[in-house]
């Protein structure tokens, strides 16, 4: 009575990669969701929130705007000087101003190494 149901490797292969094609697209439109759920309560445009940078950093040229994807309702707001502000996109105020992460990590492992011992590219202690 009892049935042994045998899979061949490429019903497998097959079945995996369709529950993980089911995964991603389930994740992407999370994602997706949750950036147009900012972007409706934004208040305000990315103009306005570009002008708001401009006016707190006069010395600097926006290179980027675009809503934040880190669930909060905020714009990332890039400069050209390497800063990233966030805006809040219900009220226009700014929020936060932080050095671009990307940029900043690749020139520290040039200047340093990817393991960092303690001291500086010159020698010097950090």
């Amino acid at each position: 009575m009892n049935r042994r149901i045998a899979f061949s490797s490429k019903q497998v292969v097959l079945t995996f990669g369709v529950i993980g094609l089911l995964l991603g697209l389930i994740l992407v439109g999370v994602f997706l969701n949750a950036r147009s759920a900012n972007a409706q309560k934004a208040t305000i445009t990315a103009d306005q929130a570009k002008a708001a940078v401009e006016r707190a950093y006069p010395e600097a040229k926006v290179v980027e705007v675009e809503m934040d994807d880190s669930g909060r309702p905020a714009y990332e707001v890039e400069l050209d000087n390497g800063l990233e502000v966030l805006v809040d996109s219900t009220t226009g105020a700014v929020l936060t101003t932080g050095a671009d992460d990307t940029d900043d990590r690749n020139e520290a492992e040039d200047a340093d190494g990817p393991g960092d011992d303690g001291e500086d590219a010159d020698g010097g202690q950090n």
